[in-house]
């Protein structure tokens, strides 16, 4: 349930905890909802997307908080600055492979998809 999601406060304690720590931020699916709700500051400015079924209601949270954000829909991920965001379980893989070529190169990234016998899927359009 989205609904459910958006109000777990221990998470996105843990979140704005951890946040200090990293240099991304990125979240799969429904995951966009606590750092939204965990960090208003860190996601403004920036795109975001969710699973199809949450876009609405990912729309009115960031509305409801008055974040300065920017809701993508119709596409698997979004690379936003350090800030990344996927549409669902099985976009994270794209994006984890997004982000595996972005930090460590195609070589590596293709040597993972093999591996795993994954066959990547091309980012819809995220203009």
């Amino acid at each position: 349930n989205f609904r459910q999601i958006a109000q777990f406060d221990v998470l996105a304690e843990w979140i704005r905890i951890q946040s200090v720590k990293v240099e991304s931020l990125v979240s799969i699916c429904v995951g966009v909802f606590l750092l939204v709700g965990a960090l208003r500051e860190k996601v403004a400015g920036h795109r975001l997307t969710t699973h199809h079924g949450g876009i609405k209601l990912l729309k009115e949270k960031i509305d409801s908080y008055s974040v300065d954000a920017e809701v993508v829909d119709g596409v698997r991920y979004v690379p936003s600055g350090n800030v990344y965001s996927s549409a669902g379980v099985s976009a994270g893989i794209d994006l984890a492979f997004f982000l595996v070529s972005k930090w460590y190169g195609q070589e590596v990234a293709h040597k993972v998809a093999n591996i795993m016998e994954y066959n990547r899927t091309v980012n819809w359009s995220v203009d």
